[in-house]
């Protein structure tokens, strides 16, 4: 499981954006504590997106056996 990939950082950088806001723009927070909130963000984004993955993965193997199964009745149906 890869839990740095792009989809990871993009949402562990959405999750820290306010932090981030905080402190590039207004100054309120620090940039240590926007880079450890980023930092730890990433992870559970990526744990998510690698169970979504696998839970995709699953269902779309699952749908083509059976659209194989069917087709390969029709087609005994057809020839017998």
């Amino acid at each position: 499981m890869r839990v740095l990939r792009p989809g990871a950082l993009l949402g562990a950088f959405l999750i820290a954006s306010p932090t981030i806001y905080a402190a590039f723009v207004t100054g309120t927070s620090t940039v240590d504590a926007a880079i450890v909130r980023f930092l730890i963000a990433v992870v559970p984004c990526g744990i998510a997106l690698g169970m979504l993955d696998g839970l995709l993965d699953a269902y779309t193997a699952g749908v083509g056996r059976k659209e194989a199964r069917a087709a390969t009745e029709r087609r005994r149906d057809a020839a017998g």
